[in-house]
């Protein structure tokens, strides 16, 4: 255990020194202000107090807001499977068990720091951007989007958010943290995948594996597939979509599914070490 904390230390600290996550996390930051500079202007036109909180919950529940989280989370972990000059002689050291495990723990830590990066950035982006409150749950912003049936958001500035039954179902805070949850999930299971094809087949064969997932989830997010959804990880991944399909069941169902999905494939990447050769 001291092996994997000491591995994983390492390789945060890492950050700090290293240009590829400091783009990552640019790119990821960048996406996300664009595309929150919609609501922002949307809001300023309706001229209420918004929700800080209600930024997550909009980027994380539309599919091309998500993806560009995505993109910033695969710079940030562009290593992975992390097979280098240097792990041959961690593996010596810890054992490849032990090794696996710390490379997981890595995967999984660095999507929530990311996360949290995003939504604190989020956050302070309508603090210091419009007036706002924390106070009265959704704003008039986020309910004109999700109950109005009026084309003003999409015509004007190219935004919608048309998800009444998150916004009557779940209060924001709530929304905010299974947003988080969710998202978070989602990515570490893409990586996971990437992981796992990648110490069995190489580094180019994971990356095209998680690519390809993602993709496929994104296309049939278009089309009309009722409850098969449930089968697609980025639809369980949004919260506003699983409610428009079925209500807060379909949320509690997709926060259900998605992290007992994720933890399955991180159990079955830790069983890897019979496979991997360095």
């Amino acid at each position: 255990m001291n092996s994997t904390r000491i591995l994983l230390a390492m390789q945060l600290k890492g950050w700090l020194r290293s240009g590829r996550q400091a783009v990552g996390l640019l790119l990821g930051l960048a996406l996300a202000f664009y595309n929150l500079s919609r609501y922002v202007s949307f809001a300023a036109a309706v001229g209420a107090p918004v929700n800080p909180l209600e930024g997550l919950i909009v980027i994380g529940s539309t599919p091309h807001y998500l993806t560009g989280l995505f993109l910033g989370a695969v710079i940030l972990l562009s290593d992975t499977p992390f097979l280098s000059k240097r792990s041959r002689y961690e593996v010596l050291r810890m054992g490849k068990k032990t090794w696996i495990r710390a490379e997981l723990a890595y995967i999984t830590a660095s999507v929530f720091l990311y996360m949290l990066l995003i939504a604190a950035a989020s956050i302070l982006m309508l603090v210091f951007t419009v007036p706002f409150s924390f106070r009265a749950g959704y704003s008039p912003c986020m309910e004109m989007l999700a109950f109005s049936t009026s084309d003003f958001a999409v015509r004007l500035f190219h935004f919608s958010f048309p998800y009444p039954a998150l916004v009557e179902g779940l209060p924001a805070v709530a929304a905010f943290l299974v947003t988080y949850f969710l998202n978070s999930a989602y990515f570490i299971l893409i990586f996971c995948v990437v992981f796992i094809v990648g110490i069995t087949c190489k580094n180019a064969a994971g990356w095209a594996t998680g690519a390809s997932i993602h993709i496929v989830c994104y296309v049939l997010g278009f089309l009309p597939l009722g409850v098969s959804a449930f089968l697609c990880p980025m639809f369980l991944a949004m919260p506003g979509p699983a409610a428009a399909l079925g209500g807060i069941r379909a949320v509690a169902a997709a926060a259900g599914i998605l992290p007992a999905l994720t933890a399955l494939f991180l159990r079955l990447a830790s069983r890897r070490e019979k496979l991997l050769e360095i």
